[in-house]
């Protein structure tokens, strides 16, 4: 949810570069900070407002699922860690992003 409202919030940046040039990080992190609070106000509107889950009774999961599970956790850490990689690679060394 804080990821949809922060880009969202992006949106102008990319639509209209040029009416909004040089863009600071600064900037991005205040969009960040406006997302966070955006999406938590968000996330408890929801929450009000739904009704109710009735859960049906719950088996024990098989090892199978449980290293399903693991995997597909490591998995996704795997490929955050790399987006957070090469969004630091490319701010540290802006040389590396073409024209």
């Amino acid at each position: 949810m804080i990821h949809a409202v922060y880009n969202g919030l992006a949106v102008p940046f990319l639509v209209i570069p040029e009416a909004i040039p040089d863009i600071s990080d600064a900037t991005f992190m205040i969009a960040g900070a406006v997302a966070v609070p955006l999406a938590a106000t968000s996330l408890w509107l929801f929450h009000r407002q739904a009704p109710p889950l009735q859960l049906p009774a719950k088996e024990p999961l098989t090892t199978e699922q449980r290293i399903a599970i693991i995997i597909t956790l490591l998995l996704m850490l795997g490929v955050f860690s790399v987006i957070i990689l090469l969004e630091l690679v490319v701010r540290l060394n802006p040389q590396l992003v073409g024209s």
